[in-house]
């Protein structure tokens, strides 16, 4: 049932309104990606904050460096994730234009992070090895993603 006024919503059966079953925390909005090399132009992010997981989707596209012999992250996601060890997210990637010889592509959000660093791999013999600027097309390259992540 709903609780006094700005205490939230209580879940569950029974009057035990503790903090556990008490939804005191949502909110939607946008936000603007970034990278950490550059420039980007077209970009657009949306999420949505349920208590302390949030669910976000973004693009990332026409990146002015295609150069640089650095990872990429794709930065300034709306919140930082939970810095507890281990709570690690790895993000769904729909990658255009990078010149990976066909090498799967997929997203990693560390703890206490608000970046994605974006990993390659080709097959069994290969390791995981993170994407580089000088690894994209540049201009016609985009990077989508989506995911969900905790926060503190």
């Amino acid at each position: 049932g709903v609780m006094a006024a700005n205490a939230g919503i209580a879940l569950g059966v029974g009057t035990a309104n503790t903090a556990s079953n008490v939804l005191d925390d949502y909110e939607e909005g946008t936000f603007t990606p970034t990278v950490n090399h550059g420039t980007i132009s077209s970009t657009s992010g949306f999420y949505t904050k349920i208590g302390n997981a949030v669910f976000f989707s973004l693009k990332a596209g026409n990146f002015s460096d295609n150069a640089t012999n650095a990872s990429i992250n794709v930065s300034s996601l709306p919140f930082t994730s939970s810095s507890t060890s281990g709570n690690d997210s790895h993000i769904t990637l729909m990658t255009q234009q990078i010149n990976s010889g066909g090498k799967s592509t997929t997203g990693y959000l560390g703890a206490g992070s608000n970046y994605i660093n974006i990993y390659e791999n080709g097959n069994n013999s290969d390791a995981w090895a993170i994407l580089k600027f000088n690894e994209i097309s540049g201009s016609s390259t985009f990077i989508r993603a989506t995911g969900v992540y905790f926060t503190d």
